[in-house]
């Protein structure tokens, strides 16, 4: 999966760019606060799903924001 993208207990999901700011910003007060937040999500297919993320029970959350390109990526 190419671009913004999170992964979640070994489930990959992309992010909107519009959606950055706000799934962002779910992932670290839920992470922070042990809370549940509703994340705006799409699946491998691109697809809009919603992901409940349980920061209590969620051991780590990695956001890939598509910065610098990967060397596999570099043609």
């Amino acid at each position: 999966m190419k671009g913004k993208r999170v992964v979640v207990g070994g489930g990959e999901y992309g992010i909107e760019n519009a959606s950055v700011d706000t799934v962002v910003d779910g992932i670290k007060k839920a992470m922070e606060n042990g809370s549940v937040t509703v994340l705006p999500l799409l699946d491998s297919a691109g697809r809009p799903i919603v992901l409940y993320l349980n920061g209590k029970v969620t051991a780590t959350v990695a956001v890939d924001l598509d910065g610098d390109p990967r060397p596999s990526e570099i043609c």
